[in-house]
């Protein structure tokens, strides 16, 4: 099983207020209209996720409570932390009627509770593209680290669900400049994993076999950070 990365956390990380979770609407009119009371929407990918010829909607929207925007109590990184949450939302076009919900995601994208680490999604990308949903989410901690990453999460909407159908990662380790690379396509049971350095372009990747099962929900998904791309293997 791949390690998965640890966050350094301070002390009192643990009495950080519950997170919100939203009470997302199951049909609007627009993107706006997904967007319940405390929230607000942060950003919005369209395009074809289903196969109509119409553009779905992929949302990211995070609460607003200021309760959830903590101090920082011993001044080693930001002045601040805005711990407030974030969720995913999928709606599907449904022409003259608006828009479907289809999934919701309030644990992908990791809830920040720590003023040395930096904002996984502020500067990470979400895109609809060739009919596939990408969220991307970044690791960079200011001390108590040396890891950072970039993760790409990879969804396409089938079944009657938005599954993970694949995951990719570059992950550096700042000090020494080793780079690993690990790419999984669950449709096919496939992983790769690279290993390489930042100071030039050539990756080793060697291929294994993880085997195939049951496609993960948008909605199953935890903290990003915390995700083992090859989801219990003993590969």
């Amino acid at each position: 099983m791949l390690a998965t990365i640890a966050t350094p956390a301070l002390a009192d990380s643990d009495d950080l207020l519950p997170a919100p979770v939203p009470d997302v609407p199951t049909m609007a009119r627009s993107a706006s209209g997904f967007v319940p009371p405390g929230w607000e929407l942060e950003r919005t990918a369209r395009g074809d996720l289903n196969g109509d010829k119409r553009p779905d909607l992929a949302l990211v929207i995070r609460s607003t409570d200021k309760n959830l925007v903590i101090a920082n109590p011993n001044g080693l990184g930001a002045d601040s932390f805005n711990s407030n949450p974030r969720a995913i939302i999928v709606a599907l076009n449904l022409g003259a009627r608006g828009y479907g919900l289809s999934d919701v995601s309030t644990k992908l994208i990791p809830r920040i509770d720590n003023a040395i680490i930096d904002d996984p999604f502020g500067e990470s990308e979400m895109v609809i593209k060739k009919g596939v949903l990408l969220v991307s989410i970044r690791f960079w901690a200011s001390a108590g680290s040396w890891s950072m990453s970039n993760t790409t999460f990879t969804f396409r909407d089938q079944n009657e669900a938005v599954q993970l159908i694949g995951y990719d990662q570059t992950h550096i380790h700042r000090a020494s400049g080793e780079m690993t690379t690990t790419s999984v396509n669950y449709m096919t049971g496939r992983m790769s994993i690279g290993k390489g350095s930042i100071e030039h372009d050539r990756v080793k990747k060697a291929w294994k076999n993880i085997g195939k099962t049951p496609l993960l929900r948008l909605s199953e998904m935890e903290n990003g950070w915390d995700f083992d791309p090859a989801r219990g293997s003993d590969n």
